[in-house]
């Protein structure tokens, strides 16, 4: 079985107006109560999205994020069975540290 996304964060310069696109654009809402490591995005800039589910109860967690000082980007996190095994794994793929 392939390994799944399980959180996804996208980043940008201004977080505020990233949010209200997403939501208008998807309805998702958030809310900018949490913490967030500083590597991710600057403080009370992050918002963690409402989980938004299908009716099975599928749904992918996420945030939206960022500040002046980020670049746009966006993340995905896959869970896997083994960490290490992954890291070794990107190296035969090619991936150079």
């Amino acid at each position: 079985m392939p390994d799944p996304v399980v959180h996804f964060e996208i980043i940008g310069k201004n977080a505020q107006r990233l949010r209200s696109y997403y939501k208008d654009l998807f309805g998702w809402k958030s809310n900018t109560d949490s913490a967030v490591a500083l590597e991710v995005s600057a403080p009370g800039n992050y918002g963690f999205i409402d989980r938004v589910s299908t009716e099975d109860g599928t749904g992918i967690p996420g945030g939206i994020g960022g500040g002046e000082e980020y670049d746009s980007h966006t993340i995905f996190y896959v869970g896997v069975q083994d960490v290490e095994a992954a890291l070794q794994e990107r190296k035969v793929l090619g991936v150079k540290e």
